[in-house]
């Protein structure tokens, strides 16, 4: 049966393949035509002034910097994926959702007394995990690939300016929250071309 465009829902997040980073562009995914880069790095590109300034509104601010890197490290697009999530949506929104992610149950998720978005930070957040089903190697490769998303967090100011010493209490939150959906990604991480 033929679904309705009106039907269908446009992605909560997403992460286009860095093979892609010179032809498509970040924020709407089209084949570039004419590129517009951005102005401080060369990584990625835009087809328009439009689609680069809401990108670097929003999520590109934070993955500026940390593009290069991350292709550098051979892991595969899962963890642009997780870094775009957390970029896209911003640490004041993602901190102010703290206690109620915090209470989340287990079996249920977190519930709200609120219409269904499918834009909602909670809804990606009650996502099935498989995480059970991860071995002990898996589980340790999640947890260092959190680790260097949440520097690479650090590094481009997503907690203001980067500070030495223990981590904040926010800083220990957001990396909580990428191991969580690290844990829910659903194949291996470890390398670019799985």
């Amino acid at each position: 049966s033929d679904v309705c465009s009106s039907d269908l829902e446009s992605p909560i997040t997403w992460a286009l393949h860095p093979d892609r980073f010179g032809t498509h562009c970040q924020e709407c995914l089209a084949q570039v035509k004419s590129v517009i880069p951005c102005s401080q790095c060369t990584a990625v590109c835009f087809c328009s002034v439009s689609c680069r300034d809401t990108a670097v509104a929003t999520y590109h601010k934070y993955e500026c910097e940390a593009n290069n890197i991350l292709i550098a490290s051979g892991l595969n697009i899962y963890p642009f994926l997780t870094l775009r999530l957390m970029a896209k949506f911003g640490l004041e929104h993602v901190w102010s959702l703290r206690d109620l992610l915090e209470k989340h149950d287990e079996t249920a998720g977190v519930t709200t007394d609120t219409q269904y978005n499918h834009h909602d930070f909670i809804n990606t957040f009650n996502l099935v995990s498989h995480e059970d089903k991860l071995t002990e190697e898996e589980h340790l490769l999640r947890t260092f690939v959190s680790v260097f998303l949440l520097k690479l967090l650090q590094f481009n100011n997503y907690f203001g300016s980067l500070s030495e010493g223990e981590l904040s209490e926010r800083e220990i939150f957001i990396g909580t929250l990428l191991l969580y959906f690290s844990n829910n990604l659903p194949q291996k991480i470890g390398r670019a071309h799985v």
